[in-house]
């Protein structure tokens, strides 16, 4: 399944703000919902549909996980299907607040973010997540500058 996304807003139909109970009604009841043990959030994984949904502590969606089967499209570009140096490209003309871990990108003025494998370089994503806007503000300093 293809979902296009829109950063900071949403991903098809489902859109960053949405209520837990909204987002289970739209999608369904086949999911496993999964709880952290260091913090209030909890998340929706919908692994048939290749999402996961992270919600705050009112249980309102704070950020959309897209992975196989599915595929993130923006712009008409399938994120999934792109390396690490093609969404470099992409992404360097729209964006200045890139950041970097081992295996993880954020591109915070676009709101998405890239995970990957242990040789990114070599990879596509495993994983493409929109979030809301803010979300990764207060942990920006666990995060390298990429430019």
């Amino acid at each position: 399944m293809n979902f296009h996304i829109i950063p900071y807003r949403s991903t098809g139909n489902i859109q960053l703000g949405f209520s837990k109970l909204e987002i289970n009604k739209m999608l369904g009841s086949v999911f496993t919902s999964i709880t952290y043990d260091y913090s209030l959030d909890v998340a929706d994984n919908y692994k048939d549909l290749g999402l996961q949904l992270d919600y705050d502590e009112f249980k309102n969606c704070t950020t959309i996980h897209i992975e196989a089967p599915s595929n993130a499209i923006y712009e008409n570009h399938n994120l999934h299907l792109m390396l690490y140096s093609e969404i470099l490209s992409l992404f360097s003309v729209k964006e200045k607040n890139a950041y970097i871990d081992d295996n993880n990108i954020l591109f915070i003025d676009v709101g998405i973010a890239f995970s990957f494998g242990d040789d990114k370089e070599k990879k596509c994503p495993a994983i493409v997540t929109i979030f809301k806007e803010g979300l990764f503000d207060e942990f920006l300093h666990n995060y390298e500058r990429l430019w």
